[in-house]
């Protein structure tokens, strides 16, 4: 499986990247986020620092992503519509 990206936006702003590569996801805040004086981090768990990655144990990121989305069955329909781009 190859790299996947999805860029995060709230109002139109980009807030950064999610990033998924073989099961390890990551997230780094666009450098326009982190200059702009009312960026915020989206989560106690994904501070404004360095790109946080995923460990094996420890997965803030893909935990914080995953409880945004509705449940199993709600997120099949969701890609279902959404289909390949």
């Amino acid at each position: 499986m190859t790299e996947r990206a999805l860029i995060a936006s709230i109002d139109g702003k980009v807030v950064g990247t999610l990033r998924a590569d073989h099961d390890i996801w990551s997230f780094e805040y666009d450098a326009r986020w982190l200059a702009d004086p009312k960026g915020f981090p989206l989560s106690p768990a994904l501070p404004l620092d360095d790109p946080i990655v995923d460990g094996s144990a420890h997965r803030p990121v893909q935990w914080f992503f995953d409880n945004l989305l509705p449940e199993e069955a709600q997120r099949t329909l969701m890609a279902r519509d959404a289909g390949p781009r």
